[in-house]
């Protein structure tokens, strides 16, 4: 994995919150939620920067499926990557592909809503919309 940008992981941040702020909790209880611990507030740069995106401890949330609660799944920074990696595959299925990439290409998380960000995590976790 390449070193990602300040811009780059704003953006998959954003997307990230989205979800586990109203996106997965039709299927998932978030636990353990740190949406903010793998950055380091730098002044003097002019802003934060990540300490290391592969570090699920810094930058995560805990899945549990509401269905069976020994389903446990650890979302970060790279899952939310992944998954926008998938929605790239034109085989893969996903609503409104063409917003979501304008989205990527844009670096804007502003473009996507709970549902879209939901479905970025299935993406990462599963390679496919499982739930809704």
């Amino acid at each position: 994995m390449g070193k990602r940008s300040p811009e780059r992981v704003d953006f998959l941040q954003g997307v990230f919150i989205t979800a586990m702020e109203g996106g997965v909790d039709y299927w998932a209880d978030v636990t353990d939620y740190s949406p903010d611990g793998g950055f380091e507030w730098d002044e003097d740069a002019g802003g934060g920067r990540l300490i290391d995106p592969r570090d699920p401890t810094k930058f995560y949330a805990l899945l549990i499926d509401m269905e069976d609660e020994d389903e446990e799944f650890l979302v970060n920074i790279n899952t939310i990557a992944k998954g926008f990696g998938l929605v790239k595959d034109p085989d893969v299925r996903i609503r409104d592909r063409k917003r979501l990439l304008e989205a990527y290409r844009e670096m804007d998380a502003g473009y996507i809503d709970a549902g879209d960000a939901d479905s970025i995590v299935q993406l990462g976790l599963f390679g496919e919309i499982v739930f809704g």
